[in-house]
């Protein structure tokens, strides 16, 4: 066994807590993904925490959203969505342990099919299918929330020099013209946040989407970035909206300045940035928006 990060190291032991505080085994702890947020199953309860680990929101911002996701992802499950649902073995709620807004979810046998294209084109009917049952979604939605914090997360980029002044410049800049255009911007939607063709789980029963941390309103071309054009063909012929060509090349922008703020966090995840640096290089390649 690989010794864990320190990220993981400080998320077996608050998910340690979370099992002794909730009655739950908590003696074969494992570590299913380190990142943005370290994933720890609580063998063999079929109970998964999700431990935020790289967050610059406030504590009470932070929970707020997460509690917005579990209250969505119940919603959803109640309503025979396919989703990756709330545990039912802890309360419904985010577990404050030592700042982290941990939350709990239900451990359901999946496999990882990794950044097939052709999974991918599969997909979009399931994310015309969560179009429409968002729709229906009875409870408050916060607006842009994956543009939150961007600004203090740019600082960070700059004060720690992990890229280049005028990329750091330049997404400055692409941000105040997203946010200006995107003021008062109307037919806002229910949104996942965060490319719902991806984030899903490949169970025995189904594909499941997961991971709405970031759902919210906003403009539907934003879960439709990163497609490609049979993508959004197959997802406009499963019934979802056609997008607006404006209004997914401003989102495309937008979620390429969330990828250039997200080097916040490479000092402290090094690998982050191998990952991101073809995303970059084609950002850096493309007209700036102006």
């Amino acid at each position: 066994m690989s010794t864990p990060t320190p990220r993981a190291a400080r998320a077996l032991a608050l998910a340690a807590t979370v099992a002794k505080d909730h009655g739950l085994p908590g003696d074969d702890l494992r570590v299913l993904h380190d990142s943005f947020s370290v994933i720890v199953h609580l063998a063999p309860a079929p109970v998964v925490l999700r431990v935020p680990t790289l967050t610059v929101l406030p504590l009470a911002k932070d929970v707020a959203q997460r509690r917005r996701e579990i209250e969505v992802s119940a919603w959803l499950a109640g309503q025979g969505f396919p989703v990756v649902a709330p545990s039912d073995l802890l309360p419904p709620e985010v577990l404050v342990v030592e700042d982290a807004a941990i939350t709990a979810w239900r451990w359901v046998e999946h496999r990882d099919e990794g950044f097939d294209p052709a999974v991918f084109l599969g997909r979009m009917p399931l994310v015309a299918d969560l179009h429409r049952a968002l729709a229906g979604y009875p409870g408050p939605l916060a607006e842009w929330v994956p543009l939150r914090g961007c600004e203090s997360m740019l600082d960070g980029v700059e004060s720690s020099g992990v890229l280049p002044a005028q990329d750091v410049s330049r997404a400055r800049r692409e941000l105040a013209v997203v946010r200006e255009r995107c003021s008062g911007l109307e037919g806002l939607v229910p949104t996942h946040g965060d490319a719902p063709f991806y984030n899903a789980l490949v169970t025995p029963q189904g594909t499941l989407v997961g991971d709405l941390e970031h759902v919210g309103l906003a403009p539907v071309e934003w879960d439709l970035v990163g497609c490609s054009e049979e993508m959004v063909e197959a997802y406009t012929a499963a019934g979802g909206a056609v997008p607006d060509p404006e209004r997914l090349r401003m989102m495309e922008v937008a979620r390429n300045v969330q990828l250039v703020a997200a080097h916040t966090f490479v000092p402290s995840v090094p690998e982050l940035g191998p990952g991101m640096a073809p995303l970059v290089e084609a950002w850096r390649g493309s007209p700036e928006l102006v």
